[in-house]
């Protein structure tokens, strides 16, 4: 039976403590060392939804270089813990693929309990093999002081187990767990490459989910999380061998004194730039994701700092528009974008005829009086029928506008087509710039949205119409 009688659901948290793992506990979440500078939080299964506050207060006390957790309702990466139910697991559970190999294994592999003694001489041949193999590097299965601690956690810890294949009495294969409340989380698994064409591992993954399967407190199984470095490998056994992913965002906080230089968006064009330069290197895009990563929960997490009132963008609009807010940065952006485009030859000569404009004499703009046609000051719920596509063209310029609006190709298949005024158009905010403007003798229409063929785009937004594009139906 495995070991488990255990309902702590600290279980977890006191076999990292007796491995050598920090553990702390903050505002009622428990954070345990997980890798690298990052601690995670426990038990996995638990998403948690912190406060920015209470987060930020949790790293300076512990002095916490980063934390990670799961949630589903803020930002992250998305990703999952790979859950199985063990309450009707059998070899039918199994891939077609893969049922042949558990077969095999169970045919040729002795899966038992591990003593204390076989794990700490085997147990650490398995791990160098293993690490080997996978060309990874941990000094927590290699250092024998630390794995001497880790196997005698497992045996003072009340809610660990250690299962091990086993072939003509060598161990073969072995995993590691712990329950946590009605939990099984399995931890740490290692096998011998020279025996892996007996398949321990399929034997082993099988015989655990059907022990835990025979004890009814158990009602589910983890088996770690996806990967944040694509390991279809990985993936496809795991979802073979009958586990599900239960999806999730995994949200990243740096503390806040790193937070405002690595969680920025720079940081993740700069980190996506070195991947790209070393697209082999495992390590750089394991940190290009976390930096991403930190980046979305940090943007989540600023909004629920922010008053739980929310506000129109046209109500805050004229701050936007202010010359010391991020709207001064529009005309930098129109740089970039035109250098990108056309070079630094055209990036100069768009410069110097800017200056031109700017500095020769302004003419006094005679702009030719409305039609009577132009102005039908349309009210919502009137309705309108679209003039013929020559009718409309008659009213556009070189550019393809009227009064500095344009009749795009979205607008087309409308034509000729009777329909209801929705609103009349004042004024608009334009996200781009940040700022407002104001328009005249504009109107939307019920029910006509843009289809986005015209500018590759998805929004699904109202189309604006001048009325002289319209007639009364």
């Amino acid at each position: 039976m495995l070991a488990a009688t255990s309902s702590c659901t600290a279980s977890l948290a006191r076999f990292w403590e007796l491995a050598g793992r920090h553990v702390f506990e903050s505002d009622g979440i428990v954070w345990g060392h997980y890798k690298g500078p990052f601690y995670t939080s426990l038990p996995f299964h638990r998403c948690v939804e912190p406060d920015p506050a209470q987060i930020d207060t949790a790293m300076r006390r512990a002095r916490v270089v980063g934390l990670r957790f799961p949630s589903r309702s803020l930002r992250g990466i998305s990703t999952g813990m790979y859950v199985a139910n063990p309450a009707n697991y059998n070899l039918q559970s199994v891939h077609r693929k893969q049922r042949s190999h558990v077969t095999r294994g169970l045919e040729v592999c002795e899966v038992r309990p591990v003593e204390t003694d076989e794990l700490l001489t085997q147990g650490l041949e398995l791990n160098q093999d293993t690490l080997r193999r996978q060309a990874r590097d941990n000094d927590e299965f290699l250092d024998p002081v630390k794995w001497k601690r880790l196997v005698h956690a497992v045996s003072d810890c009340p809610g660990a187990i250690v299962r091990g294949a086993f072939i003509d009495g060598r161990l073969s294969a072995y995993i590691i767990g712990c329950r946590d409340g009605e939990w099984l989380h399995l931890l740490y698994k290692a096998s011998r490459t020279a025996d892996l064409g007996h398949y321990p591992n399929h034997a082993l993954d099988y015989s655990a989910l059907r022990e835990a399967a025979s004890d009814p407190s158990i009602a589910w199984v983890g088996n770690g999380n996806t990967s944040l470095v694509e390991n279809e490998g990985l993936d496809r056994y795991k979802r073979y061998m009958g586990y599900a992913v239960d999806e999730h965002n995994l949200c990243i906080r740096f503390h806040p004194a790193l937070s405002p230089f690595l969680s920025r968006r720079l940081s993740v064009v700069v980190s996506r730039y070195v991947c790209r330069k070393f697209p082999n290197n495992e390590r750089v895009t394991y940190y290009s994701r976390v930096i991403e990563g930190s980046r979305m929960s940090r943007e989540t997490l600023v909004e629920r700092s922010q008053p739980a009132i929310d506000s129109c963008q046209q109500e805050t609009a004229p701050g936007f528009s202010r010359l010391v807010r991020p709207g001064t940065l529009f005309p930098i952006l129109r740089v970039i974008q035109t250098f990108k485009e056309g070079g630094p030859r055209h990036t100069a000569q768009m410069a110097v005829d800017y200056v031109k404009r700017r500095t020769r004499p302004k003419k006094a703009i005679v702009q030719r009086p409305l039609s009577g046609e132009e102005v039908l000051n349309l009210q919502p719920g009137e309705w309108v029928e679209v003039k013929s596509a020559e009718e409309i063209a008659a009213t556009l310029d070189a550019r393809g506008k009227n009064r500095g609006l344009l009749f795009t190709e979205d607008m087309k298949p409308y034509v000729g087509k009777r329909f209801q005024v929705f609103k009349r158009v004042e004024t608009i905010f334009l996200e781009e710039s940040k700022q407002r403007r104001t328009l005249k003798n504009t109107v939307l229409l019920t029910s006509v949205y843009c289809p986005g063929t015209t500018f590759n785009c998805d929004r699904s937004c109202f189309l604006f119409w001048k009325e002289v594009w319209l007639k009364r139906a």
